[in-house]
């Protein structure tokens, strides 16, 4: 009878390996998607201040929206290029 191994078969680690792999790659994006809303805001923010205008905020709000949007869409096709069987559903 064989000791009871506590190792994992190859297959097993090459999942997990690849499951880690993708949440990297969905942390990294998000993260970057993050930080270029926060960018954006600081920097409608800092114009604001520059040129010693009142906060605006409705630009505040329509600068960070579109760059929200637009940086969504280039994170969802970043994605597509990056782990294409995860949309073939």
């Amino acid at each position: 009878m064989r000791p009871y191994s506590y190792a994992r078969p190859r297959r097993d680690r090459e999942l997990l390996r690849r499951r880690y792999r993708e949440r990297g790659i969905q942390i990294t994006l998000w993260i970057g998607w993050t930080l270029v809303v926060v960018l954006t805001a600081y920097l409608s923010w800092r114009g604001d201040r520059m040129a010693r205008l009142a906060l605006n905020l409705v630009g505040l709000l329509v600068h960070c929206s579109v760059a929200g949007v637009i940086g969504l869409v280039a994170l969802t096709l970043v994605e597509m290029r990056l782990c294409p069987w995860r949309f073939l559903e």
